[in-house]
């Protein structure tokens, strides 16, 4: 029997599919802040999507597969300690898009702003992260086995560093 994929639009020139639904047994979840909200049931799709990852992260199940795709064009400013937390174990948080257009989280405000993975399993894969304070102390906290972070761009300037990329 074939498999239908997760998610399938018509679109001008053809059909768009995103990812085989073999590739994931879990729930998929579709975050974007230009046109998410944070409310029940929302985010199954990208016509619906959730305005934060982290919102989109407490609606995972542990050790399930679960994968939050983060939309082209998503902009998120976070200001705390943990206000992106990776808690759920076996999460993948995939960012979609690449140059302009990839996912970008905006550390600002606080020094002590932060991305934390404290559950194992957890991936993250293809998010801009843009430092806006100077002496951010970290940008990731890893407190977990087996955290995966492939293609993330860190973006800093001269006076606007970061202390330290990766805390484990």
């Amino acid at each position: 029997m074939a498999r239908n994929p997760l998610f399938t639009e018509y679109q001008p020139g053809g059909l768009f599919s995103i990812l085989g639904i073999e590739q994931t047994p879990g729930s998929v979840f579709f975050v974007h802040s230009g046109t998410g909200t944070d409310a029940t049931g929302g985010g199954r799709n990208p016509d619906a999507p959730l305005a934060t990852i982290d919102y989109a992260i407490g609606l995972c199940a542990a050790s399930k597969g679960d994968v939050v795709f983060v939309m082209p064009g998503h902009a998120e400013t976070i200001t705390a300690a943990n206000a992106i937390d990776a808690d759920i174990i076996g999460v993948s948080i995939i960012g979609m898009g690449r140059g302009s257009l990839k996912p970008t989280i905006t550390f600002g405000t606080a020094t002590t702003a932060t991305i934390r993975i404290q559950a194992a399993n957890v991936l993250v894969r293809g998010l801009r992260l843009v430092n806006n304070i100077d002496s951010l102390v970290k940008v990731v906290d890893v407190n977990a086995d087996h955290a995966t972070i492939e293609d993330v761009e860190m973006v800093t300037s001269s006076t606007k560093e970061a202390l330290s990329f990766v805390k484990l």
